[in-house]
């Protein structure tokens, strides 16, 4: 049985950088979780410190590069947040390894989830496209180089 990918905090930073080329705080990551926006699904005891590591998942990955792109697209963390609990709630399969959905966020009016042969959903939330592919393209390699660098 081949073994999960998952990394802990310094390799989620390793491999966000890589993907995105942004740099996060450990304290970012940290009120991410605390805020339940990108919360470790593998392991993590809601206590801070060193000796109460995060471990995340490719999942968690995905996850953490949509909100880094949101991010960089303008959307407020408020705005940011509805999104993603949007997703969670209603298309969790959105943020799949062959996912054809397109994230199409709209400035203040709202945004839209557009998958081929579906009708268009509206996000009660925030024009941005973001293929939501591309925060899961990429995401096993760059787990593997942030592990062997640790």
């Amino acid at each position: 049985m081949p073994r999960t990918l998952t990394l802990n905090t310094r390799q989620m930073i390793a491999a966000v950088k890589a993907l995105e080329g942004e740099e996060l705080n450990p304290r970012t990551l940290s009120a991410w979780a605390q805020m339940e926006i990108a919360v470790p699904s593998v392991a993590w005891e809601r206590r801070r410190g060193r000796h109460n590591p995060r471990i995340y998942s490719l999942a968690d990955l995905a996850r953490i590069r949509l909100v880094v792109r949101l991010r960089k697209a303008g959307l407020s963390m408020p705005r940011a947040r509805a999104v993603l609990a949007y997703l969670s709630r209603e298309l969790h399969e959105v943020l799949r390894a062959k996912t054809q959905a397109v994230l199409i966020v709209e400035g203040w009016r709202g945004a839209i989830v557009h998958r081929p042969g579906n009708p268009d959903l509206e996000v009660p939330s925030g024009q941005y496209r973001l293929p939501l592919a591309d925060v899961v393209k990429g995401n096993i390699e760059a787990a593997k180089e942030a592990l062997k660098a640790a």
